[in-house]
């Protein structure tokens, strides 16, 4: 049995379009290009060959959310159903989440000499409730970010798919 993977959506959903509508909307998806005049470049790569596609939004900036790869199986032809896996990006978010809880202990329990501020011409170390605010926007920050970039497109997409084949959950197992 495969196990699934965090934050991975893998579900079967069924749709009144035939697989050849499915097939052709996805590669319409294809040849979708965003951008200004010459500097155009492709929005998804798309694979669809027997049965099986794959989709995947491109973003080009750094700024733009993250989106995920969707991978889609043919269960059954009358009526369609379609088993559909949806996964994240996982380096992108191995980068925002661990990355920065390896900052939460220096921030909080060292106290080292870039950490000392003036005040009152005094210098001092950041009190504890000081370091925790520190690690607070150290850490909750990049997590914030990881929301709206990686997280959040996750059911975005999904919703998205849904809407555009007309899908609705089903039950794995035919009856």
């Amino acid at each position: 049995m495969k196990e699934k993977l965090p934050l991975a959506i893998e579900k079967h959903y069924t749709t009144p379009m035939e697989w050849r509508q499915v097939a052709k909307f996805l590669e319409s998806r294809k040849t979708k290009k965003g951008g200004v005049w010459i500097f155009q470049n492709y929005i998804y790569e798309v694979s669809v060959e027997n049965r099986r596609f794959t989709l995947k939004k491109i973003s080009y900036s750094k700024r733009r959310p993250h989106y995920p790869t969707i991978d889609g199986v043919v269960v059954s032809e009358s009526p369609l159903v379609l088993k559909i896996n949806i996964t994240p990006n996982y380096w992108w978010l191995c980068l925002y989440i661990i990355f920065p809880l390896i900052f939460i202990y220096p921030l909080i329990f060292i106290s080292f000499s870039l950490l000392q501020e003036m005040i009152n011409g005094d210098y001092r170390a950041p009190e504890l409730w000081e370091r925790f605010f520190m690690a607070l926007v150290g850490v909750g920050l990049p997590l914030l970010i990881c929301w709206f970039n990686l997280i959040r497109p996750i059911r975005q997409t999904e919703q998205w798919l849904m809407d555009k084949l007309s899908l609705r959950e089903c039950d794995p197992k035919p009856k």
